[in-house]
C-alpha cells in the first residue's frame, strides 16, 4: 500500500479548526498554513490564482460561536468554476483577466457553510486535455505527467498543500490524476452536484467531483454539497439505505478489450490484490460485459461534437488554441447530426445495460489507469475511466499501488451503480483500513 505524501488528513484539519475560538487564532493558523501552501505551490505549480486580501476577508466574517460544517476549511477550486472575487481563466490565456461576477452554486454552498475559497487550481485548456510542460508537476516525479484537466486539484491535495479541492470529469479527469499522483479522487453519480456556474463542455458527461486527503473528507464535503429540496427530486436517492448482505464484486480485467495492453506492473499488482484481499467477498472474474468495449467510440463522438458546438465561435475567430483542442473541434464538426444522435441513443441504451448488470453486483473493481504516469510528452494508454463517466456511475480511485522500481503510484478504481455513492465511500473506507491493518502486521 502506498504512503500518502499528504500526511494532514481532512479529519485532523477539521479537529484543529474546531479548537479555534477567535479571529486572531484563526489568522495565526492560516499564517503557518499559507507558508506551507506557498512553498509547495512554488515547487509543484498547481495554483495560479489566490488572493490574500480575499482570504482574510472571508475569515473576518466567520461566526466563531456558531461554527458551520466547513468552518475554516480551505478549498481549492478548479479553474472552470466561476468565482466572484477570483479570476476564472478556464485554463486559457484568452480569459487571462476574466471575472465572471458570480460564484458557481457549489462554491456558494461552501462559502455559506464557512468554507474558504482559498485558490483556483490549474486546469487543462477548457478542461479538455492539453497541459503545457512545466505547468502542474507530479509530486512523485516532475518528469512524469499529472493526468488530465483536474490535475491542479489533484496535485494540491496529493502534495499536502490543501485538504480538499473541487474538480470535474468528462472522461477521466478526476480518476487519472488521482491514480498518477497517488491521491483519493472521487467522481460522484452524474448530476449529484449542481453544475450551475461551471464551464460546460458536454451536457451528458460533465460531472463535478473532488479530491481529499481521506475518505472522511470526501464524504463530509460530498454530503454537504448535495442539494436536498423539491428542486432536486433525485437527491433523496443518495440517502436510501440498503440492507446488509454479502458483498458481490465484479472484476474488470481481461473482459475489457484494452486490458491486454496494460503495463505488466499494473496487472501484476492488481492480480495480487484480488487474490489476497477479496477472499471474503462473492467475486466474479471475466464475466461477460461486452458492451463496455463499444463505449469509447460513442463517448468520443459525443465529446467532440459538443466541443465543436460550444467552441465553434472561438474557432471561427481563429483564437489561438492547442493542437489537440483544434483537432477535437475539427473532428466534432465533421460528425453528422445523425451520428451524434445515434451515439446519444447508444449512451442511454448501454447505460440501461450497465444498470441491469449492476443488479448482480455491489461493486466493480479495476485498475484506475493502464500504467503509472507516463513521462511528459508521452500519451496515456486507454483505460476504463471514461466508461463509468459515460454510464453516469460513481467511481473512486484509491492510492494503494506503486511501482517499486520508479516509486510512482497508481490507483485501484472502485465503481458502483448510480446513487449508491455513500455505499461506495463506506466500502472504500473499510478497504483502506483493512489494507492498513495488513500492512502493519
Amino acid at each position: 500500500m502506498i504512503k500518502y505524501l499528504n500526511n494532514n488528513s481532512y479529519r485532523d484539519f477539521e479537529k484543529k479548526l474546531k479548537k479555534i475560538r477567535s479571529h486572531k487564532e484563526l489568522k495565526k493558523f492560516y499564517k503557518n498554513f499559507l507558508k506551507n501552501f506557498q512553498y509547495l505551490n512554488l515547487k509543484y505549480k498547481f495554483s495560479i490564482n489566490f488572493d490574500l486580501k480575499y482570504i482574510n476577508q472571508q475569515l473576518k466574517n466567520f461566526d466563531y460561536k456558531k461554527k458551520d460544517i466547513f468552518f475554516g476549511i480551505p478549498f481549492g477550486i478548479k479553474d472552470v468554476f466561476n468565482t466572484k472575487y477570483l479570476k476564472t481563466r478556464f485554463g486559457s490565456d484568452l480569459f487571462e483577466n476574466y471575472f465572471p461576477g458570480n460564484n458557481a452554486r457549489v462554491v456558494d454552498i461552501i462559502e455559506g457553510q464557512q468554507g474558504v475559497t482559498f485558490c483556483k487550481t490549474t486546469t487543462a485548456e477548457f478542461a479538455v486535455h492539453y497541459f503545457p510542460e512545466k505547468k502542474t508537476l507530479n509530486p512523485f516525479d516532475i518528469n512524469h505527467i499529472t493526468g488530465t484537466s483536474s490535475s491542479g486539484s489533484a496535485v494540491a491535495v496529493a502534495s499536502g498543500a490543501l485538504p480538499c479541492a473541487l474538480a470535474t470529469q468528462t472522461a477521466g479527469s478526476i480518476i487519472r490524476p488521482a491514480s498518477f499522483c497517488g491521491v483519493l479522487g472521487f467522481k460522484p453519480s452524474f448530476g449529484a452536484l449542481d453544475r450551475t456556474g461551471v464551464l460546460k463542455t458536454t451536457d451528458t458527461l460533465d460531472t463535478i467531483g473532488l479530491f481529499a486527503s481521506d475518505i472522511y473528507g470526501i464524504e463530509q464535503v460530498f454530503k454537504n454539497l448535495i442539494q436536498s429540496s423539491n428542486q432536486y427530486p433525485y437527491s433523496k436517492n443518495f440517502f436510501l439505505k440498503k440492507p446488509k448482505k454479502k458483498i458481490k464484486i465484479g472484476i474488470i480485467s481481461d473482459n475489457f478489450i484494452f486490458y491486454k495492453k496494460y503495463d505488466d506492473i499494473v496487472k501484476k499488482n492488481f492480480d495480487n490484490f484480488c487474490n489476497q484481499y477479496l477472499k471474503n467477498f462473492d467475486v466474479k472474474n471475466n464475466f461477460k460485459v461486452d458492451f463496455i468495449n463499444d463505449v469509447h467510440e460513442n463517448h468520443e463522438n459525443i465529446y467532440c461534437k459538443s466541443l465543436a458546438y460550444y467552441f465553434s465561435s472561438l474557432r471561427k475567430r481563429k483564437i489561438k488554441m492547442s493542437k489537440i483542442m483544434n483537432r477535437m473541434i475539427d473532428q466534432g464538426a465533421k460528425i453528422t447530426k445523425n451520428k451524434y444522435l445515434h451515439s446519444l441513443s447508444a449512451q442511454l441504451q448501454q447505460t440501461k445495460k450497465f444498470e441491469l448488470m449492476m443488479k448482480n453486483y455491489d461493486f466493480l473493481i479495476t485498475p484506475s489507469t493502464a500504467s503509472i504516469a507516463p513521462k511528459i510528452g508521452k500519451k496515456e494508454k486507454k483505460d476504463t475511466c471514461l466508461i463509468w463517466t459515460y454510464f453516469g456511475a460513481p467511481s473512486i480511485s484509491l492510492p494503494i499501488f506503486y511501482d517499486q522500481k520508479t516509486g510512482l503510484p497508481f490507483g485501484l478504481q472502485v465503481i458502483t451503480s448510480r446513487y449508491n455513492d455513500f455505499a461506495l465511500l463506506d466500502f472504500s473506507n473499510k478497504l483502506i483500513k483493512n489494507l492498513s491493518k495488513n500492512k502493519k502486521r
